[in-house]
């Protein structure tokens, strides 16, 4: 099949991805921005697709090139660990795949974290790991998804209710800095089985975004006219994605994690929206358990994997950045 091949427009990326139903906010270019602001060694190599049959695709794709080796590139799709892979206009066929199987094959190092949402899988001399993302099927009737929580899920939300937990949006800009702190202390309680350390950075320009952008949102709760636990928000048409959250460790006790998550599974509902993803747990059993209760269902999740050597020290020392407390994108 025959195909043009260019770096993406982003008038075209925005079309494209804002209509697909399997689109994620990862996809956008509104994430895209957010990471290439606030990490400067990765750069914008997203692709456009347009075949002979008039069917388009966007592969969204960062690269990282390293001081003193400026022909080496490492590629993700998508970054940080999100979700990434082609999003088409048009359902595609096999010849459509075969196109985006032959591009890819020009990559020695391309790590892409697959659309749980979209059955497409990576041909080619790629390794592939299998992981899992929980998410919850939303109704409009958010008592059908209530009584779906565990007996022990909803006693613990009325608890927190009865506690003085108060659950509200909040304005991102005006909030960051006391969410930022919240996550800090997170942080240092986790310490070596921390996941991910992300910099003030990132959260400002996610909360500089949010103020025009309604797709990116904080939600916290309260006690006593003091911020505990907060969950960032990413919406995307009929998806929305808890990026990332914190709590006071002091304030578990009240619950308020529970009356959280819970609040804006309500919200969801009441928007029309169709999927409550609540992500990856980071291998921890604990927190897959825990999202279970909410009655989140498990969905597979593929990364395919493509390195040469310069690629595997390249790896090798983000694995090394990341076990010191330092973030990797950086």
């Amino acid at each position: 099949m025959h195909y043009q091949m260019s770096q993406a427009d982003d008038s075209l990326w925005q079309d494209i991805v804002g209509k697909s139903p399997s689109a994620t906010f990862y996809h956008t270019t509104a994430w895209r921005e957010i990471l290439c602001e606030t990490f400067p060694k990765w750069k914008d190599a997203t692709l456009a697709i347009e075949y002979e049959d008039g069917n388009r695709a966007i592969f969204p794709m960062l690269r990282h090139s390293l001081v003193g080796a400026l022909s080496f590139y490492w590629h993700e799709s998508m970054v940080p660990g999100a979700y990434g892979g082609p999003i088409f206009q048009s359902p595609p066929s096999s010849g459509h795949n075969e196109v985006i199987e032959k591009i890819l094959a020009n990559y020695n190092n391309l790590l892409i974290v697959s659309n749980p949402f979209f059955d497409w899988h990576c041909g080619g001399n790629f390794k592939r790991y299998e992981t899992f993302i929980q998410t919850l099927r939303l109704s409009p009737d958010f008592r059908e998804i209530w009584m779906n929580y565990s007996k022990g899920r909803r006693h613990t939300i009325n608890y927190a209710r009865k506690q003085g937990i108060v659950v509200r949006e909040v304005d991102f800009y005006n909030n960051f800095q006391v969410y930022y702190k919240i996550y800090q202390r997170q942080l240092e309680r986790w310490g070596r089985n921390a996941t991910d350390y992300y910099p003030l950075r990132l959260f400002e320009n996610l909360a500089v975004h949010a103020q025009t952008n309604p797709d990116i949102k904080l939600w916290t709760a309260w006690l006593n006219n003091k911020m505990v636990s907060g969950l960032v928000v990413l919406y995307h048409n009929k998806h929305l994605v808890t990026w990332h959250g914190a709590t006071l460790d002091e304030y578990f006790e009240y619950r308020p994690v529970d009356i959280l998550y819970s609040t804006v599974i309500e919200d969801a509902c009441k928007r029309g929206l169709e999927v409550f993803d609540f992500a990856n747990s980071g291998g921890h059993q604990n927190v897959v358990n825990y999202k279970e209760r909410f009655g989140a269902q498990n969905l597979p999740l593929y990364i395919w994997r493509r390195r040469n050597m310069g690629g595997l020290v390249y790896r090798l020392g983000r694995h090394i950045k990341n076990s010191l407390g330092i973030c990797p994108e950086d």
